[in-house]
């Protein structure tokens, strides 16, 4: 199959390097041709569409569990970014408390990160790897080991190449061989949205245990994905 023909589905996992791969993905397909989720409303939207106008999108990208990607009209290669889940909470507690527009902004400005970690009514810090890759929209705390085991399921059945920002110019590469990309088109070394370096706190080793634990399945999920990444 000519890989330039495929059609692609990017999810995006959240302070994942998914920013990094959108801009990619801009540069790389016309911008008529890709189909962009940020929230429900997005996914609404692309439910409304017909056959035909669903079939003009060769590029998926956003956020969206596999309930989603199930519905998607015609055959799509999937793929993501892992990162550890410790890493990316901390991560998302910082882009949250920065970013006036997100839901949350207010409600983590008096919280430390620990505190929004652990109590905080977010869905996306709650094993949110295992939530958006089982495709089931459980309650807050409520994660169990069937849900773990649908999201590897979908994992080793549906992912067609996947990688990790930890090691991000080397995932890129895989993705640019892959799908055909056009290097030339993509910055060495491209990186966007990271935390500020002067709004990372020290995290004790406390911590990062108790945030582990409270994502105990999102962790085994990563864990899984690094060993069946060879």
């Amino acid at each position: 199959m000519d890989i330039s023909k495929e059609r692609i589905c990017f999810l995006h996992l959240s302070k994942a390097g998914g920013s990094t791969i959108r801009h990619i993905l801009k540069g790389q397909y016309k911008q008529d041709e890709i189909f962009l989720i940020n929230g429900w409303k997005d996914i609404e939207d692309y439910d409304r569409l017909n056959v035909v106008e669903k079939e003009r999108f060769n590029v998926i990208a956003g956020h969206f569990g596999m309930d989603f990607f199930h519905r998607l009209e015609g055959e799509f290669c999937l793929f993501t970014l892992l990162r550890h889940p410790v890493e990316r909470i901390i991560s998302h507690y910082h882009y949250v408390r920065r970013t006036s527009v997100h839901e949350f902004h207010a409600n983590v400005q008096e919280m430390s990160m620990l505190e929004y970690a652990l109590d905080h009514a977010d869905k996306d810090i709650d094993n949110g790897y295992v939530r958006q890759l089982c495709g089931v929209d459980f309650d807050l705390g409520q994660c169990e080991e069937d849900h773990l085991r649908l999201a590897k399921d979908n994992f080793m059945n549906h992912m067609t190449v996947f990688g990790f920002t930890e090691r991000m110019s080397e995932s890129i590469e895989k993705l640019a061989s892959r799908f055909g990309w056009n290097r030339a088109g993509i910055k060495p070394g491209l990186r966007l949205n990271e935390t500020p370096s002067e709004s990372k706190s020290i995290v004790s080793s406390n911590d990062r245990e108790k945030i582990a634990r409270r994502n105990k399945f999102d962790m085994a999920l990563y864990n899984w994905a690094t060993k069946q990444n060879g």
